[in-house]
């Protein structure tokens, strides 16, 4: 019964009205898409965070009561958190930003929850439109500037060859530019094993055993790299398909021309100025009887 109006006041705080927070800034390098512009949180995903927020409540209590039983000290969830609490989480990066720092925020005010959440939605929004949520994605224990920076080589170039018109566009394009990077990072597994002397060895001796077991060899990796040089291509290849598919339609037909104009679709229509020698004839413009 106090979880429900725990949830109650927390989703009537969440879907008051409030100005939205600032928005995060723009990189030079990847301007925010036109297509996804920022759109405020609508009544049905207020209710979802309600829930969400309540539910790390629920589980930060339940934490503490568990250790306070051990004798352990810890922060009590239900008490209001000072001041310096609540300008770190403000500060804090809003890619980790949490249910549990929103909690706290919303004993403070629920419309300064609700405002982090705003500026959390707007990074969200300008991670996909810059490519780095795709770029990330890709990462190793965190990464390397030259990963980034490659990875947003693929994407301008991709976009430079198929400038996306909207949204869908946008995320195939970031599909593909993924598909390309994993396809050179197997090509680079695919040329070490290559020339590993061991793996010329093993490819003359292909189905050994080892203890009555097969096991995978460097003749057997090296062949496994290459089926996944080929599944990233018809990967890509597929993404493609889909992104050119999207853009094809019927193209206008469009006569700019006084002279007759031969269109071979099917039967010939032949289309011409109406001269003085050949005046019109009703008999032919008739439309035919119903």
């Amino acid at each position: 019964m106090k979880s429900s109006r725990s949830l109650r006041k927390v989703e009537r705080g969440l879907r008051a009205p409030v100005a939205p927070g600032p928005e995060p800034p723009q990189s030079p390098q990847s301007p925010q898409s036109p297509h996804s512009p920022h759109s405020p949180t609508t009544e049905a995903e207020s209710s979802q965070l309600a829930r969400q927020v309540v539910a790390a409540f629920a589980d930060q209590l339940d934490r503490y009561r568990r250790a306070a039983a051990q004798g352990e000290d810890i922060l009590d969830p239900r008490t209001i958190p000072p001041d310096s609490e609540v300008q770190s989480i403000r500060d804090k990066p809003r890619q980790q930003c949490t249910f549990v720092d929103l909690d706290r925020l919303s004993k403070i005010d629920p419309a300064l929850a609700m405002a982090r959440w705003e500026e959390v939605r707007a990074a969200a929004a300008q991670e996909v439109d810059g490519g780095f949520l795709a770029a990330r994605a890709l990462e190793y224990l965190d990464g390397s500037a030259w990963d980034l920076a490659c990875f947003g080589a693929v994407r301008r170039r991709l976009r430079e060859a198929w400038p996306p018109r909207n949204a869908g566009e946008a995320m195939l394009i970031d599909e593909m530019a993924q598909y390309e990077m994993m396809r050179q990072t197997w090509v680079r597994i695919l040329s070490m094993m290559a020339h590993e002397p061991d793996t010329i060895l093993r490819m003359r001796r292909r189905g050994e055993r080892s203890n009555g077991e097969r096991t995978q060899d460097a003749a057997q990796a090296t062949l496994e790299a290459a089926r996944m040089v080929e599944r990233l291509q018809r990967l890509y290849q597929n993404a493609l398909r889909t992104l050119l598919s999207l853009r094809r339609g019927r193209a206008p037909f469009i006569v700019q021309r006084s002279g007759q104009v031969n269109v071979a679709m099917g039967p010939q229509l032949n289309v011409g100025p109406v001269t003085a020698e050949r005046p019109p004839n009703p008999a032919e413009d008739a439309s035919p009887p119903e």
